[in-house]
This record gives structure tokens, sequence and C-alpha cells, in this order.
């Protein structure tokens, strides 16, 4: 079966998607989204990608700047206490362990400084929204290629929130930078099925987009 990385923009958007597609690809997903902003809410939000892997039994990878960080085995029987990135492995993401309820600039330990540093002065809409795609989705496609992935996709397909054509134009262009495919799918209209599903499974719900820009509606 062809393999597909799929990166996860959080646990809520993922909960449609993923049975979708593994019945025609080997899914695991990547949880790379270094715009949300402040830390706090980026571990809610890799919370619930973590619980909606595990709940349909994919991989989830979290790189960690520049790879991830690997942990001990999994212990036969128990449940592991990171965040899956291969067989048999976890990894914490260091930096991210402690409580933050300000909003101090860093935003998190997982590149949001990178983040602010590729958008530049672009700080309004659209053009702040499709830079950051293009920056996760070229860390998806890089990833993709390098761990003998024929395709990459991601969950904001589904959101009716995203600037969806452009989403599909920078997908396509970065596949083709990379070698390998970007599998298009038009997810919009499992939106409402996906709110349904995370409320039965308690996940997070987020409010806004992720940086801090759109929590402040801008």
């Amino acid at each position: 079966m062809k393999r597909l990385l799929l990166h996860i923009c959080c646990g809520p958007c993922a909960t449609p998607i993923i049975p979708n597609l593994n019945s025609e690809f080997e899914v695991a997903g990547f949880y790379y989204n270094p715009n949300i902003f402040p830390e706090t809410e980026f571990e809610n939000r890799l919370a619930s990608a973590k619980k909606v892997a595990e709940f349909n039994g994919i991989q989830l990878i979290v790189p960690k700047l520049p790879g991830v960080i690997p942990a001990p085995d999994r212990v036969e029987g128990k449940a592991p206490t990171g965040i899956y990135v291969g067989k048999g492995l976890d990894s914490r993401l260091r930096g991210n362990d402690k409580e933050s309820g300000n909003d101090k600039e860093s935003g998190n330990d997982n590149g949001y400084e990178s983040y602010l540093d590729f958008i530049g002065e672009t700080k309004k809409k659209p053009e702040r929204c499709l830079l950051c795609y293009r920056k996760r989705l070229a860390k998806a496609a890089e990833y993709a290629s390098e761990n003998n992935f024929e395709y990459f996709s991601t969950t904001l397909l589904i959101s009716p929130f995203q600037y969806h054509t452009e989403l599909k134009i920078i997908g396509e262009e970065i596949a083709h930078k990379f070698g390998i495919k970007f599998s298009y799918q038009d997810f919009r209209p499992l939106y409402g099925e996906s709110r349904e599903i995370s409320k039965a499974m308690n996940l997070y719900l987020q409010k806004y987009c992720g940086c801090k820009f759109s929590r402040k509606r801008k």
C-alpha cells in the first residue's frame, strides 16, 4: 500500500480524515505547527492530535527542530508516555512540559521564532496565512521525501476558514519541489462531522486558527 504523510494541524480536523485516507494509504501523522501561540495552546492541540492518532492506530511524528528527540522503548502493555515517533519509540517535547499562561513572544519551544522570522513583516491576511501554509507543508514534504513516503497531505483541507484554492496550489508546488505527490481532497463537507466526533471524544476545540495574529482576529 502507498504511504502518505498527513500534516495534522490539530486533533479535531484529523478525526474524519484519517479513516478516510486509511482506506487507500498507509498513513502516518506529522504534527508540525510552529505558528501556534502561546505555548499552552500548542500543548493542548498536540494532546488532542496524539489522542486521535492513537485512536486510529497511526504513528504521530513530532519534529523537534532540527529533528525528533528519541525516548526509551515503549513498555509492553503500557500506554506511551509521549508521542509516537516510529515503531516502539516516543518523544517528549523538551521545553513544552511547563505551565505557561502568559503570552511570551517565544510562544513555544518548537519553532515559533522561526515562524515569525519566516513571515517577516507580512502580518495581514491572506498573505500571512499563505506563508504559514508554505512553511508547514514544506517541512512535511521534506520529511516525507526523506522517509520513503510517496504522498503527503494536510488536515487543513477540512477547514472552511482556510484559503482552500491557494492551499491546493501551494501543496502541489511543494510536492513538485520535493519529488513526491500532494494528495488533494476537498474535505470541507466533513467539517461538521469532525466537530461531532471531537465532542464525542472530548477533544480540545480551539477558538482561533493558531498564531497570535489570528487570536486577535487580524
